[in-house]
């Protein structure tokens, strides 16, 4: 299923679905990422990476989200249904509150173990470790033993 870009991918949320899906489709991806994913191409108006259905059109709909496009405007672009949309942009959300533990005192591993609702939210969104460990700026081993 792989070589033609099918995956399957189960999960108990949309979110947690979509994020094992990504990293099923492409070995080198920690999840679900616009501008880290390093599958968007800046030599192209990002409009038209919305526009025209391609294999990397769902990252692209990511980092038009993580760069604050709104729902509407992706939709526009893209016709993609609102609801998937609508679930990509929280997810674009949970990603830029986790980065923000990047700027607590002691660093995002400190601020992030001092709330262990918010490591329960993100890994209920299938949000992987190695994922959330590089957006608090930690190494995936460090983060286990906090998780």
């Amino acid at each position: 299923m792989l070589s033609v870009g099918e995956v399957m991918a189960i999960g108990r949320t949309f979110e947690e679905t979509m994020q094992k899906a990504c990293r099923m489709v492409n070995q080198s991806l920690d999840g679900l990422d616009g501008e880290e994913s390093k599958l968007v191409n800046d030599d192209i108006p990002l409009d038209d990476q919305l526009r025209i259905p391609t294999d990397t059109r769902l990252f692209a709909v990511q980092t038009a989200f993580e760069r604050g496009y709104s729902v509407k405007q992706v939709y526009d672009l893209t016709k993609i249904d609102k609801w998937f949309l609508s679930k990509m942009h929280v997810m674009s959300k949970m990603k830029a509150e986790t980065k923000a533990f990047k700027a607590y005192a002691g660093g995002g591993l400190a601020a992030i173990q001092q709330n262990p609702t918010a490591i329960k939210v993100l890994k209920i969104n299938g949000f992987s470790d190695r994922q959330i460990a590089s957006y608090i700026g930690s190494d995936e081993m460090s983060f286990r033993k906090v998780s």
